[in-house]
């Protein structure tokens, strides 16, 4: 799933956020609801267990667009073979394994306990540099799962406010080096060379980038699930800006 377009993960996690809000009643009734368009990890949990429940692992929004690419990746694999026979079996082979929406299906890898939680088989995006967001529930800088770095950036006096996490190395041995000081010289360097934290630089930006919480109501678009709308609109996207923007 994170080898997917961003846009694409997007459109998947809010059509996941608003299912779990739909599935739950209301957003005082849920306890848990995000989705990490980085990492695609998510998680939905109701204050009445059997409202969870009651939906299916198969019917999770997410949970049919994390089959979706696994069919076709296994299609493609197929397609690649020369002798016939053995195509065809590899197609049959691959509608048996992946069969989405229905009780059949593969129960999703990508449900985590918390909100940084690497999923099981976790791939780093390729698109994400601008983009580290979260859609789903508000967290305070006491949410668990969050880092030092991304506690800070929590705004606990905007209600509206929701997680917002800053650019992170998503390479496991970058981010073990990052820990032991070596990514940092590194970091700054290329900061300097992008024009980031220098005043007076030719683009105009004279500071670090803030991640701001932007409003938006989006309809679920993507091909491999079914459309859904949300249904409340103040589920959002937080992305890298240069300055803050008004929720509206």
């Amino acid at each position: 799933m994170t080898l997917e377009p961003a846009d694409a993960r997007a459109s998947v996690c809010q059509s996941q956020v608003s299912s779990c809000y739909n599935a739950c009643g209301s957003v005082a009734s849920t306890i848990k609801n995000f989705c990490n368009v980085r990492t695609m990890g998510w998680n939905c949990m109701c204050m009445n267990r059997a409202a969870e429940k009651a939906v299916g692992d198969h019917e999770w929004p997410i949970a049919t667009a994390e089959c979706r690419a696994a069919l076709n990746a296994c299609n493609d694999s197929c397609a690649v073979k020369q002798d016939p026979t053995e195509k065809l079996v590899c197609f049959t082979s691959c509608t048996a394994d992946y069969q989405c929406n229905t009780q059949s299906a593969p129960k999703s890898n990508l449900r985590v306990l918390n909100v940084n939680d690497k999923p099981k088989g976790y791939l780093p995006p390729v698109d994400d540099k601008e983009i580290g967001l979260t859609i789903g529930m508000k967290f305070g800088p006491n949410a668990p799962g969050l880092d030092s770095s991304s506690r800070k950036l929590q705004n606990t006096d905007d209600p509206a406010s929701l997680p917002k996490f800053p650019p992170s190395l998503d390479d496991d041995e970058s981010a073990k080096d990052s820990k032991k000081g070596k990514g940092a010289k590194d970091t700054k360097a290329n900061d300097e060379a992008n024009g980031r934290n220098k005043p007076g630089v030719a683009s105009g930006i004279s500071g670090p980038r803030h991640s701001v919480a932007r409003f938006t109501t989006c309809t679920f678009s993507w091909h491999c699930c079914r459309p859904l709308r949300p249904a409340l609109g103040h589920i959002t996207t937080t992305t890298a800006t240069t300055g803050p923007r008004v929720a509206r």
